[in-house]
């Protein structure tokens, strides 16, 4: 047996395990293989590896299924980096930035755009399903790189 290590998005070991199949029982995940061979990301905010060394920080990926997605909740800023607003679920964010629009009943791709990229809703609002803003904003935000000259220099991790 080989063992695995569970890191969180900062980069800090949460847990050494025997084996893999203790780190699935662990996270209750049909499989890890995957992620183990590719370096992918677990549950959005794991990685898994056969390394002891940490693979460092990495940003949490959003998990876009609807039944989850859709109940999460969206945080609006300013680019000051102030929380503007607070929306219960997407499709009320959706409705709010997006009144007119006919995919608002859903919010999914209306909003998909935006907090995939890190583009600025309406040019003011950056959003994010977290309630904390990336350690990286507002260098996240393409337009501010740009401007900026860094774009090609950002941690796409």
């Amino acid at each position: 047996m080989r063992a695995v290590y569970l890191w969180d998005s900062s980069g800090k070991m949460i847990k050494k395990f025997d084996s893999s199949t203790d780190c699935m029982e662990y996270l209750k995940v049909p499989s890890i293989q995957n992620s183990l061979s590719k370096g992918g990301i677990v549950k959005g905010k794991y990685k898994v590896t056969y390394s002891s060394v940490s693979p460092g920080p990495f940003k949490e990926k959003v998990d876009f299924a609807p039944s989850t997605y859709m109940k999460k909740k969206v945080f609006a800023w300013t680019m000051g980096g102030n929380l503007a607003f607070e929306f219960n679920s997407v499709s009320e964010a959706a409705i709010f930035f997006f009144p007119n629009a006919s995919t608002s009943k859903n919010g999914k791709s209306t909003l998909n755009p935006y907090l995939r990229s890190n583009h600025l809703v309406h040019g003011i609002y950056f959003i994010t399903l977290t309630d904390t803003l990336p350690a990286s904003f507002p260098m996240c935000i393409p337009s501010v790189a740009k401007a900026m000259g860094i774009v090609g220099q950002l941690n796409k991790a």
